[in-house]
């Protein structure tokens, strides 16, 4: 199974325990990078929750990042319901 967003899709390993993640980077062109193999699901929306914060500003306030990493999060696990 692959679960695929406009930044990232993640693939069901074949023990259906984990999720390998590619996040879309631009290099030269727009392509999926991977991540990583065989990563828990809420591991994975972590990573991409700090990828999307990442890819809004550089620098955050503490209060700032915790209050925009929960609001991803919480995007990210309406999209799995």
């Amino acid at each position: 199974m692959i679960i695929e967003e406009p930044d990232f899709k993640l693939t069901l390993s074949a023990s259906g325990l984990s999720w390998d993640l590619e996040l879309l980077r631009t290099i030269k062109s727009r392509e999926f990078k991977l991540e990583g193999y065989g990563i828990p699901i809420d591991r994975c929306l972590q990573i991409i929750s700090n990828y999307r914060l990442e890819k809004q500003q550089e620098v955050y306030t503490l209060k700032k990042y915790i209050s925009d990493y929960k609001q991803q999060i919480k995007q990210l696990k309406e999209i799995l319901q």
